[in-house]
């Protein structure tokens, strides 16, 4: 690393989330990323943190998500099989738990 380097830019939190969100968290060994106070989680995780940081504006979010889905018929259901497709199971749940809001 540079010594100009500064992990908590706009750009390097955008590749944070990127890299968090893909999971390779064997890629990411404690000795490098502890200097940074960075925990690294799989992206189950990450999302159920963001869930219960502020559950109203997650369920705002997946519900414009699913919106946006090009199949305006996906059904709340539909859109959590599709979380439980990629490995997203507790996010699946929870989706399934608010259905009726998004």
């Amino acid at each position: 690393m540079t010594s100009g380097y500064r992990p908590w830019s706009k750009f390097n939190r955008y590749t944070w989330s990127v890299l968090n969100r893909y999971g390779h968290l064997k890629d990411f060994p404690s000795e490098l990323i502890d200097p940074y106070g960075v925990e690294i989680v799989d992206p189950d995780r990450f999302i159920i943190n963001q869930w219960d940081l502020d559950p109203i504006q997650a369920i705002a979010a997946f519900k414009a998500m699913r919106a946006r889905w090009k199949r305006p018929e996906t059904s709340p259901e539909d859109f959590a099989v599709a979380f439980d497709r990629v490995g997203l199971l507790a996010s699946a749940q929870r989706l399934r738990e608010v259905a009726e809001l998004i």
